[in-house]
């Protein structure tokens, strides 16, 4: 109908912006005013009520690098489960695909603990091959309403973007990797662009 079209006109607009936003980041300020940003970007374009970012810090530990809601969670026991999601080719992974994607179904228990325990409906591994970085957790939409399959395709598509997000939150120490970062963003939006 004209009256669903128009609302799923209105959806993609939100996400040609969020590439739009996603893009604009400047790089250059403190860890928890970017960290903010993307959890603004999150929230106005695609009605993300939280984010939570953690940092792989070895030894199978992952670090609270940022939480828009103070709410952090244990999650060290994950990283096998990370790895498995990426040796399927799986980055970026929403709760209602647990029950109907049949890749992620040997993965089925392990990933309902994962988003129950972090009360998360959305993850990104951040990972650069099989080395997992960090992971990006997204609360559930405004309203209470489940990422679908359309956000998961976007996310998928802008991966890019939160990959150079992670890699600043993991080297933010290292001043020096701010002009990579800027950097490898102009090539990505330029790419982007062309798609």
């Amino acid at each position: 109908t004209g009256e669903s079209r128009g609302r799923e006109v209105s959806h993609s607009l939100n996400y040609q912006k969020l590439g739009k936003d996603l893009a604009s980041i400047d790089y250059s300020g403190e860890m928890d005013e970017i960290a903010d940003q993307m959890f603004g970007i999150f929230n106005r374009n695609a009605e993300a009520s939280s984010m939570a970012v953690y940092i792989n810090g070895g030894n199978a530990t992952f670090e609270n690098a940022y939480t828009s809601n103070g709410k952090k969670y244990k999650i060290d026991s994950y990283e096998i489960l990370f790895e498995s999601l990426l040796n399927i080719g799986r980055n970026v992974v929403i709760f209602t695909e647990v029950e109907t994607v049949h890749a992620l179904s040997p993965f089925k228990k392990e990933l309902q603990d994962f988003f129950k325990k972090t009360e998360a409906d959305a993850l990104f591994i951040l990972n650069e091959g099989r080395d997992v970085h960090g992971i990006i957790i997204l609360g559930m939409k405004a309203g209470n309403d489940h990422y679908k399959e359309y956000d998961l395709s976007v996310f998928t598509k802008l991966y890019s973007y939160f990959f150079v997000f992670g890699y600043y939150m993991r080297n933010i120490s290292n001043k020096e990797i701010i002009g990579t970062v800027n950097r490898e963003l102009r090539i990505i939006s330029a790419v982007n662009l062309l798609i």
